[in-house]
This record gives C-alpha cells, structure tokens and sequence, in this order.
C-alpha cells in the first residue's frame, strides 16, 4: 500500500475482513457491495486519485473515483440488478450506496445501453467519505476477493502514473473548413424546404500527442475551470473518454427529476462589457431563440409523458460556462409511480440539442450527409445508485484520449437562418475548451 495513506489500508483490511462470512456466501447472479465510511483523517494525506474512471461535480461537491468492474452488461442486466431483491446485496454501515456508471451511444448509433458496476469506489459527499466494494460471483475465493479489493484501493490513492503536457505535435479537421460550411449551407436549404426545423451538425478535431496523457489529470484541470459542469473520465473502446458536461439530461432524487434544455450559444471573452453585449444579443435573437425553443419543448412533451407534474420557466435563463454562454431552460417535475431514471434518459436521448427536430429526419438527413460520430460524442454517461437515484449527462466539450491520439469534438445547431461563417465559429468555442488542456506545439 502506498505509504501517503498508512491510515487506509489496515482500515479496509478490518472492515473486509469483518464481512469474511457474508462474501463467502456469495452465489451465481449476485453482486455484493461492502461500504465502509472513512474518517476524514484517513484521506488527508492523499496526495490524488488514479483510477481508471472518476466523475466530479463541483456544484454538489460530490466526486467518485473508481477502478475496475465487478459486473458489467446491458439495460437488462441492470434492471435484474436493480430491481430484483437479493440480486445486489448490500453489507457494511455507510451513508453511501453503491453505484453503477452507464452509458448510452452517440447521437446518430442505436440506443443500446451499458453499465458497469466498479470494484471499488471512493466516494465524496461534501466533506464526508466513503468507500464502497463490490464484487460478482465469479468463483474466486473471499481472500481472493479482499486481495483484488486492496489492490485496486491502492492503485486510486496512488499518484498518477502518467504525466506529460498534453503537448500537441499535429492536428486534422473532419470534415475541413469548407466541407463542414458546404454541409451547414445544404442543411439549412433542407430546413427552408420543409423537410424538418433543426439539425445538429458536428465535426472531429483529431490531434496527434507528444506522448500519452493521464485523462484523470486532465478531469482535474477541466474542475477547475468547469465549475458549473460535470467533470467525467471513463473507459471506452480501448480509450478513455474524457468530458466537461453542461448538460444534465436527467438528474433523479427519489421521484423528483430535473432536465436542463440547454441551446443558443454566445461567447463569453471573460471581460463584462463584451460579454454583457453579447448575452443582450443572444437572448435577443430570434434564431437562437428558435432553436432553445424547440430543444425545452421537445424535452418537455416527453417529461409530460412520465411526470404527474412539470415546471419549466417562462423564458430560458443564461448558464455560463468558461469559454461560451448558453441559453437555459431547466425543467422540473414529478414522475409517476414505477418511472425510473433510465426510462427517462433512453426516452429524452438524443435531444434536439445533439440531433436535430423531428429526431427522426434529423437523423435520417444527418445519415445522408454521412456523418458519423464516436468515442461517446452526443451520448450519454451516468451513474445511478442501488436505490434508483442519479444522474445523466449528454457528452458535450468531449475528447476521446487513445495512447497519443485524441479526438476532440463539437457540433452546432443549424436552422433556415444560419450562417456558414457563424456556426464554423461556434464549433471553435466549444473546441476551446478542451483545447485550453493542451500545451502548445
């Protein structure tokens, strides 16, 4: 164990050994969750979390740093995990629940979702602590277990194993600058034309590294300039996705929830008189306003479908973020009995912020031009707890980390009226704020 955190190992040792008789117990189907709170005197010499999925969210103060995965699969095996009584066990005397992290695809994939629940997780409320343990059966011994458990305990509290600058040696625009303007003129001639009101159009910055970066290092630098967002790293297709979120598609708190209808987009330079010009002539404009519009309307006619009560403000508020403002619309309400958070997600995804309006033509027309999205741009990454609570973020300001290549990407909404030049320059703010992780070539 690393000796930065001489408090913690013999303290999960006790408490792992403690639950000895109830993990040999455990039998085919099931997953047993061990949560023990932590002193706050245990963390205070950490010096950082590795791990190989994190996810921090500075305006609730909560953080989860994880590694491994106990048991992973699709919606189903989720629902059986979630649902059925014995099939996930809890043991230990914890505030915290333990928790699967899930994913739905991009924009314009099938909606197939996916889960993983992690071996081991530390997670932070507030000032207050806890780590939780998980295992599947998998034949393995109780001692095998524990010895797994302690293992991956260490390699989270451990520092960081990679280092580097993030130091780009080259980069590649897909589509380029004039394909993409060519794509935004033709789709906004379709949308004149009647064959739908919106679609969202994106497109990749491919960058070539120095050498390899640790995603987790870069979620903390994203913390600390993304107050308002969720801050996320997770595994994915021989990668890591790495994501600054402003976008809360469901948050779920017992049988509340809440949505945010976030679209229209202006720059924020940081300097007040500038930014305060530019939010007049955002909330002022009728294009963008359109396009807000029919991002709150589509989110709430289907909250209408599972909520007995919906709220959503008259006109759209701003949500500032570090590189660009947006308007913003949160939608509140009060779901039925037997509506959970998965239901709502795979309902509301993907939105008319990341598709388009109708979804369908939108989609269809964004097949056309042959656009094809990855590493988790315009889907989905959440997390919900054994008891049904969580949250579900729409994978915005995104990069998609590999060895020495990343890709970055951003889209735009694109209506009758918008202007090539524009949303080319759209894209470059929201670009900026994963490029602001990189140093300079």
């Amino acid at each position: 164990m690393n000796a930065n955190n001489n408090g913690i190992p013999g303290f999960l040792e006790r408490a792992i050994a403690a639950s000895g008789e109830t993990l040999a117990t455990l039998a085919p189907g099931e997953v047993i969750s061990l949560a023990i709170d932590l002193p706050g005197s245990t963390l205070a010499r950490c010096q950082g979390f590795s791990g190989d999925c994190r996810w921090v969210s500075p305006p609730t103060g909560r953080a989860f740093y994880a590694a491994g995965k106990a048991v992973e699969g699709s919606r189903d095996a989720l629902d059986r995990l979630l649902s059925q009584a014995g099939v996930w066990r809890r043991i230990g005397g914890a505030f915290a629940l333990p928790l699967a992290f899930f994913t739905l695809p991009p924009a314009t994939a099938k909606q197939d979702l996916s889960f993983f629940v992690p071996r081991v997780l530390f997670r932070r409320e507030g000032d207050a602590w806890s780590v939780i343990l998980s295992a599947g059966h998998d034949g393995r011994s109780p001692q095998e277990i524990a010895g797994d458990w302690l293992t991956l305990a260490d390699s989270i509290l451990s520092p960081a194993g990679l280092g580097g600058e993030a130091r780009i040696e080259g980069s590649e625009a897909t589509p380029d600058e004039t394909t993409w303007k060519a794509r935004v003129a033709e789709t906004s001639a379709a949308i004149r034309h009647g064959r739908f009101d919106k679609a969202v159009l994106a497109r990749r910055l491919a960058l070539r590294l120095a050498e390899p970066v640790d995603p987790n290092r870069l979620v903390d630098r994203l913390a600390a300039y993304n107050a308002g967002s969720n801050i996320f790293s997770l595994p994915h297709g021989g990668g890591h996705v790495v994501a600054a979120s402003p976008e809360r598609l469901a948050v779920k708190k017992g049988r509340d929830i809440l949505s945010d209808g976030l679209a229209g987009t202006a720059r924020n330079a940081g300097a007040a008189p500038v930014d305060d010009a530019a939010e007049s002539a955002l909330f002022a404009s009728a294009k963008e306003r359109s396009e807000h519009a029919i991002v709150v309307d589509a989110i709430a006619a289907d909250l209408e479908d599972f909520c007995e009560t919906l709220e959503r403000p008259s006109a759209p508020g701003f949500m500032h973020l570090s590189r660009v403002t947006h308007l913003w619309t949160p939608l509140s309400g009060r779901l039925k009995p037997g509506v959970g958070l998965l239901d709502v997600a795979e309902r509301l995804h993907p939105t008319p912020a990341v598709s388009g309006f109708p979804r369908e033509t939108a989609l269809a027309w964004l097949n056309e031009l042959g656009e094809e999205r990855d590493g988790l741009y315009s889907g989905v990454a959440g997390w919900i707890d054994a008891d049904g609570d969580g949250e579900a973020a729409v994978v915005l300001r995104t990069a998609f980390f590999a060895g020495r290549e990343a890709s970055l990407w951003a889209g735009a909404g694109i209506m009758a009226q918008s202007d090539p030049a524009a949303e080319w320059m759209e894209t470059e703010m929201k670009l900026a704020t994963m490029l602001d992780l990189f140093a300079d070539k």
